[in-house]
């Protein structure tokens, strides 16, 4: 019994170095981690002052005004504003429209 005793305290100093080793490496990788992310900030600040604010494909300009969310995906209030004004548009001419029958009964 007391050599199985002595085996676990061994196992057990050699688990809590390793733990300490791989806190250690865990506190090295999150700095690198932070580092890496305020290098990715710099170059993108140096990225938009190269090209000038980043635009939709219809040119409009992504500023917090300008863009909406939806399930992830970022969309031009502009264009949305002009596509809701064409279809209102479109269904009060429809709604307007005399009904016309097909049928010949006159």
């Amino acid at each position: 019994m007391t050599q199985l005793c002595v085996f676990y305290q061994q196992e057990s100093a050699a688990f809590g170095n390793e733990l300490r080793l791989m806190r250690a490496e865990m506190i090295t990788c999150a700095q690198n981690a932070r580092a890496l992310e305020a290098e990715v900030v710099r170059l993108r600040a140096r990225l938009f002052q190269a090209l000038g604010p980043p635009k939709f494909r219809c040119g409009h300009s992504t500023d917090r005004y300008n863009v909406y969310e939806r399930k992830g995906k970022r969309y031009c209030r502009t264009c949305h504003r002009k596509h809701s004004a064409a279809s209102s548009k479109r269904k009060a001419a429809a709604a307007s429209a005399p009904i016309v029958d097909s049928c010949g009964d006159g």
